[in-house]
């Protein structure tokens, strides 16, 4: 079941991904805002409906605000990336996160990957390096020029540290307060956060040509909140994340078929290692 979570939050968040590129003109502090917003209410009646309420112990709010802190910042780094660079090229550098998980989960979760963990690593990192590869120039360097020359390569990489942080702090909450309900108070703090911006730096207007992929953005926004937690409730956090990280295959085609993005097979190659390696690490047994 878990599996089947991961895999279909990917693939949302490939959708919600290909908005950004139609959304470029909005700011993204009013994009995470709306975001923010319809997850707290869809995941309020999702509590209602699946759990129950109760009000979560002391411990809990410090480590929230913590984790909201991280989060916002997380999600301005990851819409901003999309909105200035291609998503077949920024959608897969997030995948990365799975990489800066595994020292992550050492230090702090004591969750140690074997031998074939430590390969798929590896062979993410090949993956991602493929996504700058030029028949021209093969090399390294060459590959590495045209990843980084694109501004959203920086944020994405930023935007996939803070989201394996993230995933730790998540999970941890999980031992006081069951899933949905965590989701719901991370939610509502972000959506309080991204309400006092949003007063400050005022609402921008959407043209009539914006409309429709911001509804589209809110709607996919709200499903795939629900499948996140839930799902990272019912694996190791490591797998539920290179589950969801199928999205980077989705990230390339719609790539190329929405936006008409360069490069589609050498990204296409890049993604394929890299979600290779990722496969690599959830099923070579316990590795985290």
């Amino acid at each position: 079941m878990g599996l089947f979570f991961g895999i279909l939050s990917g693939f949302l968040g490939s959708l919600s991904n290909n908005q950004f590129k139609k959304l470029a003109r909005i700011p993204p502090w009013f994009l995470i805002g709306s975001q923010f917003a319809v997850g707290t209410l869809i995941l309020s009646a999702a509590v209602t409906i699946f759990s129950e309420w109760k009000l979560p112990p002391l411990s809990f709010f410090f480590g929230l605000i913590i984790l909201v802190a991280l989060e916002y910042l997380n999600s301005y780094l990851y819409t901003q990336a999309f909105q200035l660079s291609p998503q077949s090229l920024v959608g897969p550098l997030f995948s990365l996160s799975v990489v800066f998980l595994a020292p992550l989960g050492i230090v702090i979760l004591g969750e140690v990957p074997n031998v074939f963990g430590w390969f798929g690593i590896v062979l993410s990192v090949t993956g991602s390096l493929l996504l700058g590869f030029d028949m021209g120039d093969p090399s390294v360097r060459a590959s590495m020029r045209t990843i980084f020359k694109e501004r959203g390569s920086y944020l994405m990489l930023g935007s996939a540290l803070l989201s394996a942080v993230t995933v730790i702090f998540t999970k941890s909450l999980y031992i006081s307060v069951p899933p949905l309900l965590s989701g719901f108070w991370i939610f509502a703090g972000l959506a309080a956060v991204s309400l006092v911006v949003v007063i400050w730096r005022g609402f921008p207007s959407l043209s009539g040509e914006e409309h429709t992929p911001f509804l589209h953005l809110l709607a996919l926004t709200g499903l795939s909140a629900i499948f996140h937690y839930i799902g990272l409730a019912l694996i190791p956090a490591v797998y539920f994340i290179a589950f969801k990280r199928s999205s980077i295959i989705f990230d390339v085609i719609l790539g190329k078929t929405v936006h008409g993005e360069t490069h589609f097979r050498p990204r296409l190659l890049g993604a394929s290692v890299l979600f290779g390696g990722i496969l690599l690490i959830v099923f070579s047994g316990q590795i985290f």
